[in-house]
């Protein structure tokens, strides 16, 4: 397979997802002005492009593939008929969503954590589900 250096982009249709099976990646979130909101760093094993495969929506992240990384694509009738025919894997999908949205929930109190600088009362309470942030 050849070397890619964007997988995913941002507001593409899914058609399918990808697996990181060699290397690692970094998966950015920018604001529609542009900047960086968020930048993550995936190895090999990760599942690329789940949320927008099983939710059938446009990518959120764009995925650069490092050098030497290698990258497969799962079209999305295939994943699903995976998950049809070994229903075994339907936990395993859900605990990789469940994560995405903690690392999300997380991020994102990281994002606005200067508010509890400037308001002493603000608690992000939902991004660790035990604790306060």
């Amino acid at each position: 397979m050849p070397k890619i250096a964007s997988s995913l982009v941002k507001e593409m249709p899914p058609g399918g997802g990808y697996i990181l099976r060699i290397g690692e990646a970094i998966l950015t979130m920018r604001s529609d002005a542009g900047g960086v909101v968020m930048s993550l760093r995936v190895v090999s094993g990760s599942l690329l492009g789940l949320p927008a495969v099983t939710g059938n929506q446009p990518y959120s992240l764009t995925a650069m593939a490092r050098k030497r990384s290698e990258v497969r694509f799962v079209a999305q009738s295939d994943f699903e008929y995976t998950l049809r025919i070994e229903p075994s894997l339907y936990p395993k999908v859900l605990q990789v969503l469940a994560e995405e949205v903690r690392a999300a929930r997380k991020a994102f109190c990281e994002a606005l954590g200067f508010l509890s600088d400037v308001n002493p009362t603000f608690h992000c309470f939902w991004a660790n589900q035990s604790s306060y942030v």
